[in-house]
């Protein structure tokens, strides 16, 4: 381990790059960790958390041991822990792991279209009757995976372009009509 130690204590650019990478992958595996572990995917969340903890201490303690003679190696640590939290969620966005509740509000005369077309999708869809500001309106309420969201509001705005849409997630849906996702080997 000298040879890491000795390493971490020279000033060769392969260094500053190493602690940057290091700690982009590292915050980007916290990132996509914590989501795998709030979706009940603990088994690979704590395989990930163990790789995860493994590039911290060694990229610490080679940033503290020569930090005060090269304090540009904090700065790398910094910039590496802040670019992994925007590539985390771009892999978080990628992956979409959850469920959504999509909330279209649209004119009564579009409706019968798009609710057809999203159950072409093969997603659920109930029909609400509202009133609006100037005319009448249709809610239509929509339980989906979140991978499918993009999906459906593509078909929507492309039917409706004046539709509302809100999207929310959706912790824990009992009963109705939900396609399921496949899933990881390891769930719990």
């Amino acid at each position: 381990m000298e040879w890491f130690a000795n390493f971490f204590q020279s000033n060769s650019v392969w260094v500053y790059v190493l602690i940057f990478f290091a700690k982009l992958i590292e915050v980007s595996m916290m990132t996509v960790r914590l989501i795998l572990v709030n979706r009940g995917m603990r088994t690979l969340g704590a395989i990930i958390s163990f790789v995860e903890v493994l590039l911290w201490v060694f990229v610490v303690a080679g940033v503290l041991t020569s930090f005060t003679s090269s304090p540009l190696k904090g700065v790398m640590y910094a910039a590496g822990f802040a670019n992994g939290v925007w590539v985390g969620g771009i892999i978080e966005e990628k992956i979409a792991l959850g469920k959504s509740v999509l909330q279209i509000i649209i004119p009564v005369e579009k409706s019968a279209s798009v609710s057809k077309a999203i159950r072409d999708l093969g997603v659920g869809v109930t029909e609400v009757a509202a009133k609006g500001h100037k005319s009448e309106k249709e809610i239509l309420i929509v339980f989906l995976e979140r991978k499918t969201s993009k999906k459906v509001i593509e078909v929507t705005r492309a039917i409706a372009p004046d539709a509302v849409i809100s999207s929310n997630e959706a912790t824990t849906i009992y009963g109705g009509y939900l396609p399921t996702r496949k899933k990881f080997i390891l769930r719990k």
